[in-house]
């Protein structure tokens, strides 16, 4: 009895010690970064593969298969290295991104002979990098592998674009493609390339289905058909479709009949008929609308650092598009001013007209003992919380959101940091010319409607992260100041604007490492403060110096020509380079469009202007007494 229970109890040690050796290290096995690959689709997608290796690359676990003579390695969670640091880490001239497809995405080839594709699907970023050499792909050169650069567009990048989405589905909480909706953007191989190209092979086109219809439009790979054109349209029934297909250039006017059949949600195929020929395309899905997460990022987080802006192709692009806005701006700005000071009078005489009728209480003198909010503490806080208010409407998707929040913050910082400035430069040239800086802060309220202007006009436009501009709490100093006065103060705060846009600008790589990866995390609070003070200080040497009576850049001009220029020359660029970002790939066009747009309708409205006085001096009556001295 008692050897028995002996044999029993050593029985039960001895299960218990293989448990504590083994378990852990199928625990380990089962989340190991291998798990997050499928094996049978990097063999489908690629070729036959090694078994997977687990490594480790920069701290963070990977996975590492052998594709012949490729070597692809995949990190399904990089958290040692956010998506905007290496996105930094590849210069705009190594670096496509793809839009449109999950949070962010580019590829981007490496000095050390790798193509790599990062993408960030709300907190979760994972990199692929493949090196090697086969009869498709050269890493010496990625780039040479595709027409104009277009990774995305070659079989190795659209390889990788397919393995990137599995990754997605296998460790993310992906909502999986639906037939009842193609839209998003697939890939055809197979295509035969058009002379002189010999090895592109791949098409990447976008898919929008509209009620029965549905169209596909070319925006990566093969020479055969443009970027931006139909690669084939037609109507659309549950699993059939039928309609022309438009393979190259030649047949832009004459499509090929095609009938089209949904295998299924991620994969289709397009048969039909040229001549004698009769032809088979399979269209592979890479990305649908499940995909992209409901994560938000603020605006002001984006903003490029100095390494990714200033490049030599950025520039040059920057120095055209400046001198483009120079003459839209700085002619008109003339014509408009001369205009108004001509009849400046007259305007003056009915604003006061129209404020009395509209308010005649406001005429009155106040009461004593009366409360005024506008040279109070408690009345400049809520002022400056208003004007983060409306200017965080600019700001994409806005709502109760972590993105809305820190964008709201940096807004705010940055008015408070634009009202300092001139606050201090106010007190500080008064009290070393007059030693007499004593005064009050105060704000005049009426600014709000230049703020709401410019947050409507950067709505309209598309304008990320806006035109912020026209709230500032000044200094009203108990000393007299005159047109003196005034110009030095203004050129003393423009310099020091400008000087503060270069700290807060060089600050902007630092504070986003510490930021980490996740967009809403308050550790980012900090980069949206710098980045907002910055954004206000380019706002406000560029459009605060255009020479305009109600601007102080007027001002400026007249006390000293040479500080306007250089401070609003660098505002400008400024703007240009960082803001609309002409050079870059994730620069909007829409917001350079809209900008030139609005520059070029603010020279309609002063032409108007100007024409329509002129006309009203030319039909105004001459006096009796000006015909007697004629």
């Amino acid at each position: 009895m008692v050897l028995a229970t002996l044999r029993r109890g050593c029985l039960i040690a001895l299960v218990c010690m293989v448990g504590v050796v083994v378990l852990p290290r199928v625990s380990a096995a089962a989340g190991t970064a291998c798990s997050a690959v499928d094996q049978s689709v990097v063999a489908r997608v690629m070729g036959p593969t090694s078994l997977p290796v687990d490594v480790t690359r920069d701290g963070d676990p990977g996975c590492r298969l052998e594709i012949g003579d490729l070597t692809l390695e995949v990190i399904p969670n990089v958290r040692r290295a956010g998506f905007d640091r290496l996105r930094a880490a590849y210069p705009s001239r190594s670096r496509e991104e793809i839009h449109d497809y999950v949070d962010g995405a580019f590829f981007g080839w490496g000095t050390d002979g790798s193509l790599a594709l990062i993408a960030k699907r709300g907190d979760q970023v994972i990199a692929l990098r493949v090196a090697g050499r086969t009869t498709t792909f050269d890493s010496v050169d990625p780039a040479s592998n595709a027409a104009g650069g277009e990774v995305s567009g070659s079989t190795i990048g659209s390889d990788l674009w397919v393995l990137a989405t599995d990754v997605f589905q296998r460790t993310a909480d992906v909502e999986s493609p639906t037939s009842n909706d193609l839209s998003g953007l697939w890939r055809a191989t197979g295509i035969t390339p058009c002379p002189p190209a010999s090895t592109v092979g791949v098409r990447v086109s976008r898919f929008v289905t509209t009620g029965g219809s549905l169209r596909a439009t070319k925006v990566a790979g093969d020479s055969c058909l443009d970027t931006g054109q139909v690669d084939f349209s037609g109507t659309i029934d549950g699993t059939r479709g039928a309609g022309l297909a438009f393979g190259s250039r030649a047949a832009a006017t004459a499509g090929t009949p095609y009938e089209l059949t949904v295998v299924s949600p991620v994969l289709l195929r397009l048969t039909g008929q040229a001549g004698t020929l009769r032809y088979t395309l399979e269209y592979q899905r890479l990305s649908w609308p499940g995909l992209t997460s409901s994560a938000r990022t603020s605006s002001l987080l984006g903003i490029p650092s100095p390494t990714e802006a200033l490049t030599p192709k950025n520039v040059a692009l920057t120095g055209l598009l400046s001198i483009v806005l120079f003459a839209l701006v700085v002619f008109p700005s003339t014509l408009f001013d001369s205009t108004l000071q001509a009849n400046l009078a007259h305007y003056r005489a009915s604003i006061a007209k129209l404020r009395s009728k509209m308010f005649p209480r406001g005429t009155r003198p106040r009461p004593p003992g009366s409360i005024s909010l506008r040279d109070r503490p408690a009345g400049i806080v809520l002022y400056l919380l208003g004007a983060g208010a409306l200017f965080s409407l600019m700001q994409p998707n806005w709502g109760f959101n972590a993105a809305t929040f820190i964008t709201f913050f940096g807004f705010v910082m940055s008015l408070v940091v634009t009202s300092g400035i001139s606050v201090l430069a106010t007190r500080t040239y008064l009290s070393f010319r007059y030693k007499q800086g004593a005064g009050k802060a105060a704000f005049e309220a009426s600014t709000l409607g230049l703020a709401a202007f410019c947050v409507a006009a950067s709505r309209f436009v598309g304008f990320v992260p806006g035109y912020l501009y026209g709230v500032v709490v000044g200094w009203e100093p108990e000393h007299r100041r005159d047109d003196f006065d005034r110009g030095r103060i203004i050129g003393f705060a423009a310099v020091l604007t400008a000087v503060i846009a270069i700290a807060t600008w060089l600050m902007i790589p630092a504070l986003r490492h510490f930021g980490g990866s996740n967009p809403s995390s308050l550790k980012m609070i900090p980069l949206a403060t710098v980045s907002g003070v910055f954004v206000g200080a380019v706002n406000s040497l560029t459009i605060g110096m255009i020479p305009l009576e109600f601007l102080p850049g007027k001002i400026l001009r007249r006390h000293n020509r040479v500080t306007w220029i250089v401070t609003w020359a660098l505002g400008g660029f400024l703007f240009v380079l960082v803001l609309l970002r002409p050079g870059l790939v994730s620069g909007e066009t829409r917001s350079i469009v809209g900008t030139c747009a609005i520059a070029a309708l603010f020279g309609a409205a002063s032409l108007i202007f100007w024409a329509y006085h002129r006309r009203r001096t030319q039909r105004r009556p001459v006096s009796p007494g000006a015909q007697s001295s004629a």
